[in-house]
């Protein structure tokens, strides 16, 4: 089993971070992850668009 925490960095507009959390989210309900920290939505710089938000995640199995 995996005990490291992985820190995870996605890139995407407002309304698709919200769908990627949604995602993480389902994945974690299964005890697939853990999402250890989660930071709020910050914008990227030079784009009206795209923001970044950052998550630390375990892994809760092998991986091959």
């Amino acid at each position: 089993m995996a005990t490291e925490f992985n820190d995870m960095r996605l890139t995407a507009s407002l309304d698709d971070l919200s769908q990627w959390k949604a995602f993480l989210e389902k994945v974690a309900s299964r005890d697939l992850i853990t999402i250890v920290e989660t930071s709020k939505p910050y914008p990227n710089r030079d784009s009206t668009i795209l923001h970044r938000q950052y998550y630390k995640v375990k892994f809760n199995g092998e991986i091959h």
